[in-house]
């Protein structure tokens, strides 16, 4: 059912802040940031572990992690001291455990003159659900409110029991949104290298030309015919500069791309790469150009729409770069995202694959399961584009199977990223 324009709800002015801790990080945090830091006194977090002594390691990324990132988010973010957050850990297969579980809730709420919001949407059931059902019901008592959170779009909705026993939902507003830095950290990781990213968007959105040259290749189909040969040519070279020397047909099909991409030349048949950047570029990063520029043309500059490219992540509690004689090196990072897009607290994820054959499509697509798995929450998807492979060759493969099997979108062809593109201005509402 869709919601009602004319009926929406408003956050109580103070509230204790309840949650129940899932590896869905994003339910439990962007309520927060809807409600405004401003109107939350307290947190209340309940866990779901069976033996606090050795916790199995299930509980270890469903609950504890997830209890410890927000509170890290509450003290830092909210300002919230170490009297105003209280953690409550008990078995998670039975109702009857939690029956007082909102009790602390309650008596915070009270002593704070607030009132409790409960969000029923994340963790384990039993938890909530035995808390509303032992909710303390006597004069006095501060009344509990209780929130869900949708996904599509991500909204926050406050339920009410009316006095005749039906449930009412009201649409709560959002006074804020996450940012990039904040949802990496509501998971756990954040990312390293920013400087060297954002230098490195800057130098591939002044590459326009030559991704749209290459656009018109891969619509006249002759960017195989280029890449195939050019990636050979320089698997075999150090990144950096490099000196190759193609086919006199493969300079043809080249010399308008390199005519418009900076730090490389083409002299008959040889073609010298002056840069990294360009090696990079024409190594396979032409498609993640490509596509970071597509994305930021669909946003249109749109707020509450975060596009980044080449985005390096580690672990969050691994502080800091490594330092070498005093200086700081690069961040060594864990793992790597081609594109992330995120609006209305949702990321996608997205993988550019520039390969001309399948053989390592499906490395890929684990890897890109793995992240959603991790990363992208609640609505959030995963991408694969692959403009250069195209049909025949995933025909004689399992991959468009397995593709679904992971929860990836696959998506190839010479029209791959102009139908990627369709599908975010979709999902995103960029239009």
């Amino acid at each position: 059912m869709l919601d009602n324009p004319d009926d929406h709800a408003d956050w109580p002015d103070r509230f204790v802040y309840v949650c129940a801790t899932g590896y869905g990080a994003t339910v439990n945090v962007s309520p927060m940031l809807h409600a405004g830091s401003d109107r939350i006194v307290g947190l209340v977090v309940l866990e779901a572990v069976a033996n606090r002594e050795n916790p199995t390691t299930s509980e270890q990324v469903n609950a504890i992690q997830p209890s410890n990132r927000l509170q890290d988010y509450a003290r830092n973010v909210l300002g919230l001291s170490q009297e105003d957050i209280h953690v409550d850990q008990r078995h998670p297969d039975f109702l009857t455990v939690w029956k007082d579980a909102l009790v602390k809730a309650a008596d915070m709420a009270r002593a704070r003159d607030a009132e409790v919001v409960l969000n029923i949407t994340g963790g384990r059931k039993t938890a909530t659900v035995g808390g509303i059902l032992g909710y303390p019901r006597a004069p006095g008592i501060p009344k509990m409110w209780m929130i869900s959170v949708g996904v599509e779009p991500f909204a926050v909705r406050l339920v009410e029991i009316t006095d005749n026993g039906d449930l009412r939902e009201r649409l709560l507003p959002a006074e804020d949104r996450l940012d990039l830095p904040t949802y990496l950290e509501s998971y756990g990781v954040r990312e390293v290298n920013t400087k060297a990213r954002r230098r490195y968007q800057g130098w591939m959105r002044q590459q326009r030309g030559a991704v749209e040259v290459i656009r018109g290749m891969l619509a006249d189909r002759s960017a195989k015919r280029l890449f195939r040969p050019l990636y050979s040519e320089l698997y075999r070279q150090s990144e950096g500069s490099a000196e190759v020397s193609l086919d006199p047909k493969i300079a043809d099909i080249a010399r308008p791309l390199v005519q418009s991409l900076e730090g490389c030349q083409l002299n008959g048949g040889t073609l010298r790469v002056e840069t990294e950047e360009a090696f990079r570029f024409l190594n396979g990063a032409w498609l993640e150009a490509a596509l970071l520029i597509a994305v930021e043309d669909a946003a249109g500059g749109k707020s509450g729409v975060e596009i980044a490219s080449n985005v390096e992540l580690a672990g969050l509690f691994d502080r800091g770069a490594v330092m070498k004689q005093g200086v700081p090196t690069k961040a060594a990072s864990q793992t790597d995202l081609d594109l992330v897009i995120l609006g209305n607290d949702r990321l996608d994820v997205v993988q550019a694959k520039a390969n001309v054959n399948v053989s390592r499509l499906h490395d890929g697509l684990d890897k890109l399961s793995k992240y959603r798995n991790q990363l992208a929450g609640q609505g959030g998807r995963a991408w694969l584009v692959a403009p250069l492979i195209d049909d025949a060759q995933l025909k004689k493969s399992n991959h468009r199977a397995h593709a679904v099997h992971e929860g990836v979108k696959l998506v190839s062809g010479p029209q791959a990223i102009d139908r990627f593109i369709a599908s975010i201005v979709h999902d995103f509402r960029l239009s």
